[in-house]
C-alpha cells in the first residue's frame, strides 16, 4: 500500500517538474520574441510591434473604438505571447514610431525593417537607392499596380481595411505583373519574425 502510494507521488512530483520547466521555458521564449504583425481586422488596420512580453498597438481610430474588434481579433494572439496590456497609439500620433510623410502616407521603421504604409495615393518620387521592406496598402488606396513598380520593396501586404473587390482586382493586376503580396484578409495576419 505505501509503495503504491510512493509510487502516485513520484509520477505526481515528475509531472509537476515537467510543467515547472515547461512554463519556464515558454517564459524565456516569450521574452526573447520580437514581432511585427499585421492583423486580419475586418475594415481596420491593425499594426502589433511585440518585444519580449511588450507590445504596442498601431491602429486606426474605428479599431480602438471598436472594444469587440479588438478583444475577438487581437486580444487573443497578444496573450498567446505573453503580453497582458498592450499600449495602443493611434497610426497616425506624433506618439506613433512612425513618420507622417509629405504625402500623408506613413513610413514605419523597426527593428531594422521599413514598412512604407500607403493610405493615400502616392506623390512623391521613390528614390533608387531607398529600399523598404515591406509596402502596405490600406483603405482602398488609389494606386496603379505599375505606380508600385517604382518602389524597390520584398512584399506587398494589403491589410483588411480594403474591400473584397478591391482586393480581387488588385490581386489579378500584382499577379500579371509578378508583384509577391500578401493578403491578411485571404491569408490570416502576416507575422514577421525578427
Amino acid at each position: 500500500m505505501v509503495l503504491k502510494k510512493l509510487r502516485f507521488l513520484s509520477i505526481a512530483v515528475g509531472l509537476a517538474t515537467v510543467l515547472s520547466v515547461h512554463q519556464v521555458w515558454e517564459e524565456v521564449q516569450q521574452k526573447q520574441q520580437r514581432q511585427l504583425v499585421v492583423y486580419s481586422v475586418r475594415g481596420n488596420t491593425g499594426i502589433g510591434l511585440v518585444q519580449g512580453q511588450k507590445a504596442m498597438l498601431l491602429a486606426d481610430s474605428a479599431l480602438l473604438a471598436n472594444q469587440q474588434n479588438y478583444t475577438f481579433n487581437v486580444q487573443p494572439y497578444l496573450w498567446q505571447l505573453g503580453v497582458q496590456e498592450p499600449q495602443f497609439t493611434l497610426l497616425t500620433e506624433t506618439t506613433s514610431p512612425t513618420v507622417t510623410l509629405p504625402d500623408s502616407n506613413e513610413l514605419l521603421v523597426w527593428q531594422g525593417q521599413r514598412l512604407l504604409i500607403l493610405s493615400y495615393p502616392p506623390r512623391l518620387q521613390a528614390c533608387s537607392d531607398f529600399a523598404i521592406d515591406y509596402l502596405m496598402l490600406r483603405r482602398n488606396v488609389r494606386v496603379r499596380p505599375e505606380q508600385l513598380q517604382q518602389y524597390t520593396f520584398g512584399k506587398l501586404i494589403l491589410d483588411a481595411s480594403n474591400t473584397p473587390r478591391y482586393r480581387q482586382r488588385l490581386h489579378q493586376q500584382l499577379d500579371t505583373l509578378g508583384i509577391a503580396y500578401y493578403d491578411v484578409a485571404d491569408s490570416g495576419a502576416f507575422v514577421l519574425e525578427l
